[in-house]
């Protein structure tokens, strides 16, 4: 080993977790990649600068593809933990040394895994421009694999950032691909995502239809990642109906399945299950078990850094503490949503959050607060055309005058 680099290695504070370190150096031992592309790997994730980065590459005579493949399966856990920020780290590392190598397959692969870590968040910063530019090489090359897989994220972004239409012509070509392929596996969770999207637009028949094809799929092939995922949607179908006791049965599969799973599955995944379970004893008036719900759905968010999911968390405690007439400590949750859904730039997040801090106001006889907060929120949602969020708006106004 060169003295530059064992200098550079020793030198070096590894920015993981202890637990993301432990994950990751478990998983690059059953990489393909020899022992010392895995220890050249680590050291690589270990600097923080791309500065030094960028001299260890240079002391490397080769970037192949098992350098890449050390790489991925250092990241691979710290997504399945929900540690993106990290996960993302290793990835765009992946980019520069896929782009040094030349190899085109290489550099597709490496955009796509960025494209993908990034697709799962909301709003899904860049997710689109890697994944653009991943499929542009797949199709070049021919990869339909690739390309579907592709789509299928490419369709989650869209998901995520509310452009259902484009979400679902996105996974219909994805379908397509998958079909020709014989992937059932995929073509599983391309149904999943369309259900997704249908479920958003109001198509309540069409996902249920969606969300059946991919559970008969996902079985067959014993994909539990996948399962879990369309129990999970089924279940927060059923209860938006208010059939809660047919909601509540889907979602607690799910969670019984994403807990057998352990560490292999999706930390924010299982912190989604607990709050919709915690949805429904609040829809139930099961107060005390929804706070529950919800603050263990909150600590998993915070530990797995996702800004997003902790800033909902935040405005549905707030909705619980206002059905108990605890007031005020509604009013400390929802003003920790607003300043979340503010730092995110989340419209519909902050439009809430002023209907929901205005109507509090009211309930405490503090008018003069309510009617601002509540003009507020009106305001962005005529600004979004939000018709439900304007009726709801009105509604809670004209209770101010009853």
């Amino acid at each position: 080993m060169p003295l530059g680099f064992r200098r550079v290695l020793a030198l070096s504070i590894f920015n993981l977790s202890l637990i993301s370190q432990a994950l990751a150096q478990s998983q690059v031992e059953n990489s393909p990649a020899a022992p010392e592309v895995k220890d050249f790997a680590v050291a690589l994730v270990r600097v923080k600068s791309v500065q030094e980065q960028e001299q260890l590459l240079t002391q490397k005579e080769s970037t192949s593809a098992s350098l890449l493949a050390a790489l991925k399966a250092l990241s691979d856990p710290l997504v399945q933990k929900g540690d993106l920020n990290e996960a993302l780290r290793i990835s765009r590392l992946a980019v520069r040394v896929a782009e040094k190598s030349g190899d085109r397959m290489q550099l597709a692969l490496a955009l796509y895994e960025v494209g993908a870590i990034q697709a799962r968040r909301i709003p899904p910063e860049q997710a689109l421009d890697y994944l653009e530019k991943s499929l542009a090489i797949f199709e070049e090359l021919g990869a339909k694999r690739e390309q579907a897989r592709t789509l299928l994220y490419m369709a989650t972004a869209y998901d995520n950032e509310r452009r259902r239409d484009v979400a679902i012509k996105t996974a219909d070509k994805a379908l397509a691909l998958s079909r020709q392929l014989g992937d059932k596996e995929l073509t599983a969770r391309i149904f999943n995502i369309l259900g997704t999207s249908h479920t958003e637009l109001g198509n309540t028949e069409t996902a249920f239809e969606y969300f059946e094809k991919a559970r008969v799929l996902s079985e067959e092939v014993n994909d539990k990642s996948t399962l879990t995922q369309v129990f999970n949607n089924i279940g927060r179908l059923y209860t938006a109906q208010g059939r809660y006791a047919e909601g509540l049965d889907y979602l607690q599969r799910s969670l019984k399945i994403a807990e057998e799973m352990g560490s292999a599955g999706d930390r924010r995944s299982l912190a989604g299950k607990l709050q919709s379970i915690g949805l429904i004893y609040r829809r139930q008036g099961r107060l005390d078990q929804a706070l529950a719900y919800a603050r263990k759905s909150l600590t998993i968010f915070e530990e797995t850094d996702d800004k997003f999911g902790v800033t909902n968390l935040h405005n549905n405690i707030g909705v619980i503490y206002k059905a108990k007439g605890s007031y005020a400590e509604a009013l400390e949750w929802f003003q920790k949503a607003m300043q979340g859904y503010q730092a995110l730039k989340v419209t519909p997040g902050i439009a809430r959050s002023f209907n929901n801090i205005g109507d509090t106001y009211r309930l405490q006889g503090r008018y003069d607060e309510a009617l601002e907060n509540l003009q507020q929120g009106l305001r962005l949602r005529e600004q979004m055309g939000d018709r439900g969020g304007v009726s709801l708006s009105l509604n809670n106004l004209g209770r101010l005058y009853q």
